[in-house]
């Protein structure tokens, strides 16, 4: 084994050690999930948009057909 991680060990304690791994490796997650939730909100706002505008032109097509009848 690496002598530095074993160094690290005697003088940390192996929950230390294990906790800092864990620690790192959770980050990466979150970060990636954080960059999805993000991907999805910019996704949701935009469709969100879009629907505003279908329902905008279509209160405008049926005020223009209630004008005609």
């Amino acid at each position: 084994m690496d002598e530095s991680i074993v160094s690290a060990i005697s003088s940390f304690g192996f929950p230390a050690i294990a906790c800092f791994y864990l620690m790192f490796r959770v980050n990466g997650t979150l970060e990636k999930l954080t960059d999805a939730i993000n991907t999805l909100n910019r996704d949701v706002e935009r469709r969100e948009a879009e629907t505003q505008n279908r329902l905008a032109r279509l209160e405008d097509s049926v005020r223009e057909l209630q004008q005609r009848g």
